[in-house]
């Protein structure tokens, strides 16, 4: 399953489409409950089928995603998901999957917190609990940051 941006859903089908013109793969793009039902149905199918929907679809009808098991899930815009304290990190990270992955441009934009929100999401547990590792890391990380001289730090303009 790919999880995208609404407005992007559409691009990902074609781009599937046109990459992968021979593929016996279906394409059906979740964009409303009743195609949401499809997949429990589907899940058993003789053939691949790929799923296509937004992080606010999956927000939206968490109870349904909670019935289905994926082999893949793959976050598009990733940074999306950033900030643990949403609903859609938490509707997200509900989602059970063999294997995970995330597409983005932007890991870190503000805080450090940031890539410990798309580790748990990849591989929970990983980088330990959030408040061990804004103990032990972020904190650490802002305090040395703030205290370099320009001339010590390792990337600068």
């Amino acid at each position: 399953m790919i999880v995208c941006p609404t407005t992007l859903m559409q691009h990902w089908a074609f781009e599937y489409k046109k990459y992968f013109p021979k593929a016996i793969c279906q394409v059906i793009i979740l964009d409303n409950k009743k195609k949401i039902s499809e997949i429990t149905s589907r899940q058993n199918a003789n053939y691949p089928v790929l799923f296509i929907t937004s992080y606010s679809m999956i927000e939206r009808n968490e109870s349904l995603f909670d019935k289905v098991s994926l082999k893949f899930t793959i976050l598009d815009e990733g940074h999306i998901i950033k900030n643990t304290r949403t609903n859609k990190f938490k509707a997200v990270k509900r989602l059970k999957s063999l294997h995970r992955f995330i597409l983005t441009g932007t890991p870190i934009q503000n805080r450090l917190i940031e890539l410990w929100g798309l580790f748990d999401f990849l591989m929970p547990g990983y980088l330990y609990a959030e408040d061990i590792f804004k103990r032990n890391y972020e904190r650490l990380f802002e305090v040395n940051l703030t205290t370099f001289k320009e001339d010590e730090l390792l990337f600068s303009e």
